[in-house]
């Protein structure tokens, strides 16, 4: 069923949603600290190395806007998320 909404997003090409850097942060390192909590430390680390990624790739400046999915996207194809992905094996 994803697929279907994947490739319909694709076709109706919608606007991309931009949100400012630092909430995505945010965002990701309070998912982190509630997993932690959860003792789901592999899923927190990578929330983690997301929040990182997107820090370094912007050069500090937070305030910038960003389509957070595209961010993800290139993280996950990122050496970063293929260190992870080995931790979990």
């Amino acid at each position: 069923m994803s697929e279907l909404f994947k490739l319909l997003g694709e076709m109706l090409k919608p606007e991309a949603i931009t949100v400012k850097a630092r909430m995505v942060v945010i965002s990701h390192l309070s998912d982190a600290q509630e997993n932690c909590y959860r003792s789901r430390n592999a899923e927190a680390v990578m929330r983690i190395n997301f929040a990182k990624y997107i820090i370094l790739r912007l050069g500090g400046d937070l305030n910038q806007e960003i389509n957070p999915d595209e961010y993800w996207d290139e993280f996950q194809k990122s050496r970063i998320a293929e260190m992870q992905n080995e931790l979990n094996r």
